[in-house]
């Protein structure tokens, strides 16, 4: 009987622990979505709701895919990837893409992939 009560209320706090915005990763942005698995899908910056500004999307283990910004909810301007590699975005429709490190070197790319995910997490809301 103690060891069910004790894995009923380790799971409670688990849970609640799960639910708990702490992560910088969602502390510094507006809205946030997740996985079946509540890992963070994605996070976002809003004006009135919208998507809007910059926004950081993980892969099902966690890691940060790509960084952009939203314009009035539509993906735009340069995205850039955590391999180096950039995709370009006009109005959320997809307008161009570079291979890894094209034209400055993929070590380059990832440095600044980086170090704009450190400066986007670290910022205040």
């Amino acid at each position: 009987m103690k060891t069910i009560l004790l894995l009923l209320f380790i799971s409670g706090v688990y849970h609640l622990n799960a639910q708990t915005p702490t992560d910088a990763r969602i502390t510094a942005f507006d809205k946030v979505e997740y996985y079946p698995d509540s890992i963070v899908k994605c996070v976002y910056k809003t004006k009135n709701g919208i998507n809007h500004g910059y926004a950081i999307e993980f892969n099902e283990s966690g890691q940060a895919t790509s960084i952009g910004k939203y314009h009035k909810g539509k993906k735009e301007g340069k995205w850039i990837y955590n391999n180096g590699s950039a995709y370009y975005f006009k109005k959320g429709e997809w307008e161009i893409g570079t291979a890894p490190g094209c034209g400055t070197g993929s070590a380059i790319q990832k440095e600044k992939f980086e170090n704009l995910y450190s400066e986007l997490v670290n910022s205040k809301k």
